[in-house]
């Protein structure tokens, strides 16, 4: 979902990609200017293409979005919808494959590519940079690794002045450390399906 907003006088965009934290944000964002101030018309999870489409342009906002390792997004996937009440269309494939782990991301590797929210059909398991990536010259403003905020809490406001209180833990999944779930083979297909987020974000497997 993305999500505009004023705060300060400067008004902001936020690129939800799904399981990144953006659940915390909305809250956080809630409590410092109140529901109403954010904008309602901008719904669903969209691209950054998507919201740019939608809106005209990000050049006249502050845009920003946030990322996490790719090993543990999808250990976060996996139980957000073991945990759910398996009634959204979205996810109607997900959870005929949630019986163990191994088969969860086997099915998600073999059809990433047929796996699409209904609105603006975007890939749900794209690569986040798939999820940032526009068209023109525009290029997100900021993009924040959840693992760097949840060591720095004012990160958010010491880059771009969004003075904040963020808290990761709003809607989060509860399980064991995401190394657990792996096999070697596992973590093979994650590196493969999000080689280039690896590389961007000096991401690694057994680390933030």
């Amino acid at each position: 979902m993305s999500y505009k907003f004023c705060l300060n006088d400067q008004e902001y965009i936020f690129v939800h990609i799904p399981k990144t934290g953006g659940s915390s944000l909305e809250r956080a964002l809630q409590t410092s200017i109140g529901k109403a101030n954010i904008e309602p018309s901008i719904v669903g999870h969209l691209t950054a293409q998507n919201t740019s489409g939608l809106i005209g342009s990000l050049e006249c906002f502050v845009s920003f979005s946030f990322v996490r390792n790719p090993w543990a997004w999808y250990v976060s996937w996996y139980f957000y919808l073991l945990g759910s009440s398996k009634n959204d269309e979205d996810f109607a494939l997900e959870y005929e494959h949630l019986n163990n782990f191994k088969n969860f991301i086997n099915f998600v590797y073999k059809n990433r590519d047929k796996l699409v929210f209904k609105r603006f059909g975007n890939k749900k398991y794209a690569q986040f940079v798939d999820w940032l990536c526009l068209e023109s010259d525009e290029e997100i403003d900021h993009v924040f690794r959840l693992e760097d905020l949840s060591k720095n809490p004012h990160l958010l406001a010491e880059v771009m002045g969004l003075g904040i209180k963020f808290d990761q833990k709003v809607n989060a999944s509860k399980h064991n450390v995401y190394e657990s779930y792996y096999t070697p083979e596992l973590v093979e297909m994650v590196a493969e399906m999000h080689f280039e987020d690896i590389k961007k974000f000096s991401y690694s497997f057994g680390g933030e």
